[in-house]
């Protein structure tokens, strides 16, 4: 029964937050957010501000803008001594102000999340992985050998979810299989996919639109 926390189903207060956070109450934080059941192939995009949480049993790709700030509503037992060590070394009330405390309702969670029934197997080329809304700040396709075969030139990671084979650019051949996990500069040009393996290509955002 996978399962992950996006946002809270209910109204929470300053004070309430400041509790939980104080008195390292988890049952209570997780209790009052949303819980989503999760499968193979499915996605979901944490906007900033958004509470979010894991579940047990998940092994995930986690994708983050170059610049990640985290507020952890947990930290007794992350290795933090205390309250202001794992919140970027601001006073409690200063870093609990960056959370969205509002209800989400059921279209806002489905507009964060993509489902793909059939996981990883039922690839088509260049496939995307994140809802539109994320493309500002990252993007992820699923990309796989040999259908997707080539790949243009852009600064990339690619992470290796199944099968095994090599990247191959006009200087190099890099030997890949699961878990593998390769930064692929620009400057290697355009990469041809050689074998039999399935990969999440992790791309920079395509930026906000300036009117």
């Amino acid at each position: 029964d996978p399962y992950v926390y996006l946002g809270f189903a209910q109204p929470v207060s300053p004070e309430e937050i400041a509790g939980w956070f104080e008195n390292q109450e988890s049952a209570q934080i997780l209790a009052a957010m949303n819980r989503i059941s999760v499968a193979p192939g499915d996605a979901v995009l944490v906007p900033a501000g958004a509470p979010h949480a894991i579940g047990e049993g998940i092994f995930l790709v986690e994708l983050q803008e170059p610049t990640d700030f985290s507020v952890m509503l947990e930290w007794r037992n992350f290795n933090m001594p205390g309250v202001v060590d794992g919140q970027l070394g601001l006073d409690p009330a200063r870093a609990l102000a960056c959370f969205d405390r509002t209800p989400w309702p059921p279209d806002r969670l489905a507009a964060c999340r993509t489902s793909r029934p059939g996981g990883f197997t039922d690839l088509s080329p260049s496939d995307t992985l994140l809802p539109d809304m994320a493309d500002q700040f990252f993007r992820a396709e699923l990309v796989s050998a040999p259908r997707s075969r080539r790949l243009a030139a852009g600064y990339s990671v690619l992470i290796v979810t199944a099968g095994a084979g090599e990247l191959v650019t006009p200087v190099s051949r890099t030997p890949v299989r699961r878990g593998s996990t390769v930064l692929v500069p620009f400057s290697a040009g355009p990469v041809e996919l050689a074998g039999e393996f399935a990969a999440i290509r992790c791309l920079p955002g395509m930026g906000a639109a300036v009117e």
